[in-house]
C-alpha cells in the first residue's frame, strides 16, 4: 500500500521547515549581535585602561576638545586637570 502525501501535508511540512529556518536565522543574528557587543566591550575596556594609565596627559587633551558642558562636567569630576587646561571659554567652536 502506497502512502500518498496530500498537498496540505506538503504545505504543513514546508511551513514547519520555514519556521525552523526563521528561528535559526534569528538565533544567528542574535549570536552575531552578542559577538559584536562583546568585541566593543573589550575595546572599551582596553581604551579605558589606556586612558587610566596616562589619564593626566590625556584628560587635559580630551577636556580641551570637549564641548563646553562636557568640559565643565569633567572639570568637576577631575579638578586636578584645571591647572593643565586653560580656562573654559563661554562658548566653544563646534568640532567636526
Amino acid at each position: 500500500m502506497e502512502t500518498a502525501i496530500t498537498h496540505q501535508e506538503k504545505i504543513d511540512r514546508l511551513e514547519v521547515e520555514k519556521k525552523r529556518l526563521e528561528d535559526r536565522i534569528r538565533q544567528l543574528k542574535r549570536a552575531a549581535h552578542t559577538t559584536e557587543r562583546k568585541r566593543l566591550t573589550r575595546a572599551k575596556i582596553i581604551l579605558g585602561s589606556l586612558v587610566l594609565r596616562d589619564h593626566q596627559q590625556l584628560l587635559a587633551r580630551l577636556i580641551a576638545t570637549a564641548s563646553y558642558q562636557d568640559a565643565e562636567f569633567l572639570h568637576t569630576v577631575f579638578p586636578f586637570t584645571a591647572r593643565d587646561v586653560p580656562s573654559l571659554p563661554a562658548t566653544r567652536p563646534a568640532v567636526h
